[in-house]
């Protein structure tokens, strides 16, 4: 991605809209490779994954 000579063209369904910096496009990679490690950490705290995963049924005795 940053090798490629001149700006980067931004496409829509295959039709080219405008161009991109490559600053820019370095930029929205690195936030959003942030913002999907945050979910990662979020997801994994075992407070939150326990909402997710069924636990089962505890045995009560009498």
């Amino acid at each position: 991605m940053v090798n490629v000579a001149g700006p980067l063209d931004f496409t829509v369904f295959r039709q080219k809209r405008s161009y991109a910096s490559k600053e820019f496009a370095l930029g929205t990679g690195i936030l959003l490779f942030f913002l999907a490690f945050w979910q990662y950490r979020v997801l994994t705290r075992p407070n939150v994954r326990s909402l997710f995963i069924e636990q089962p049924a505890s045995k009560t005795t009498r």
